[in-house]
């Protein structure tokens, strides 16, 4: 049934992998070209949740809105919209300017998926911001993006289950490659871990944001309500 319905919405919005593996290549090509970027500063910035739907983000978004120093500012179009007029230096200032404006006194928590393709210029115009990326086992992930029903651009590699397994390794293959080139910008996080041992990890992570522990961040939430298992 699944494969049924995603065929029918293949034909409404087909999707093209080699397109997509060129886009990749492409951001890794860019990025790997000789650039001065600007030293990494301490953490005190926006922060950025990107990964794949399906890979945890409101999970982890949930956890870090109870921090009182985090605004969650849910998926904001802006960084998207801004880097496609923006030199590196205006789009900083920008994105500064927005984010004080949105929550003044806080640091802003920018859940938007498909900042992953835009961290090179994260890099050099937010070195002050940290990026974290959900990840999680690729064949339970591409099975889960192939399962959900996705009604609006920039998923259509949903539609089949060869497409979505693809897809996710290119993701983790473009997020190794941020990793690589910019050593403690980012880091990997699967809520799965932090589901299973809350407190150090989330101790982990808050120190990689350079907020002070709170204990309710590492609480339980459950970003979508669940059906009870089946006895």
């Amino acid at each position: 049934h699944f494969s049924r319905g995603n065929a029918i919405v293949r034909k409404l919005h087909p999707f093209d992998l080699d397109a997509a593996r060129a886009e990749i290549e492409t951001l890794k090509r860019e990025a790997s070209a000789p650039t001065d970027f600007p030293p990494l500063l301490p953490p005190t910035g926006p922060i950025f949740i990107v990964g794949l739907p399906r890979s945890g983000k409101s999970t982890l978004e949930g956890m870090l809105a109870r921090h009182p120093s985090l605004f969650p500012a849910g998926e904001l179009p802006a960084a998207g919209v801004m880097s496609r007029y923006l030199e590196t230096a205006e789009f900083g200032d920008r994105y500064r300017a927005m984010a004080t404006a949105l929550a003044p006194g806080q640091r802003i928590v920018d859940t938007m998926p498909n900042n992953f393709k835009l961290l090179g210029l994260m890099r050099a115009a937010l070195p002050e911001a940290r990026v974290l990326y959900c990840a999680r086992e690729p064949e339970g992930h591409a099975l889960a993006l192939f399962r959900k029903y996705f009604n609006r651009a920039g998923n259509e590699y949903t539609g089949d289950l060869d497409d979505a397994r693809a897809y996710v390794d290119l993701y983790s293959d473009l997020m190794t490659f941020w990793s690589d080139r910019f050593p403690g910008f980012l880091r990997r996080v699967d809520t799965s871990t932090i589901s299973a041992a809350p407190a150090p990890e989330m101790r982990q992570l808050l120190d990689f944001l350079g907020a002070g522990w709170e204990v309710a961040c590492a609480e339980p939430y459950i970003s979508e309500p669940r059906l009870p298992a089946a006895r």
